[in-house]
């Protein structure tokens, strides 16, 4: 990109460009344009990725008005509800608030703490025991068959698709609440 200057006349100011010299860029008049002179726009021409870009963004808007009007929120219910975490917060209608903190159960907050963190550790290495052989499995050069390497695929896509909560609320539903529900 290059920025062109010619200097300002008697009858015309500075013109920057800023397109190379190609024509295809936005080109600014500083001064008067003198009469009868053609006026250039400001905005870029509109390319075939341009069009594709501009109707996709209005898709997404549709979508996103259709999505809101189907789901029925109300601005109204998303305002009440900063008054409820409020509650929650400073423990107002209940003795409960996370504000101030209480320190009076802290043994068993902090064997709580422990047990998470193990869960954690226990979790992250069944993960790597699991996920070893599906890598093999998933890549190219090593798996036996395409079919076996597309399962393998797709078990992957299909675990980083599903978020974390919906896995949290299957294996709570199957094991309780507990250990077992939080390794896995």
């Amino acid at each position: 990109m290059t920025i062109d200057q010619q200097g300002p006349t008697a009858q015309q100011g500075p013109v920057g460009s800023i397109d190379g010299g190609r024509g295809d860029g936005i080109t600014v008049d500083f001064g008067d344009t003198p009469p009868g002179a053609e006026q250039k726009r400001l905005s870029p021409p509109w390319t075939r990725r341009r069009v594709e870009l501009t109707v996709l963004a209005v898709v997404m808007v549709v979508l996103a008005v259709i999505s809101i009007r189907r789901m029925e929120i109300a601005p109204g219910r998303l305002i009440d509800g900063w008054e409820n975490m409020w509650r929650l917060f400073w423990g107002i209608d209940r003795p409960s608030g996370i504000w101030p903190p209480r320190f009076d159960e802290l043994g068993e907050i902090v064997d709580k703490t422990v047990e998470t963190i193990f869960m954690a550790i226990l979790a992250t290495f069944i993960a790597a025991v699991l996920s070893f052989p599906v890598a093999f499995f998933a890549a190219r050069n090593t798996s036996p068959h395409p079919v076996l390497r597309m399962g393998a695929r797709g078990l992957i896509a299909g675990a980083r698709t599903i978020p974390d909560l919906i896995f949290a609320a299957i294996f709570v539903r199957a094991f309780t609440i507990g250990p077992a529900a939080g390794v896995l």
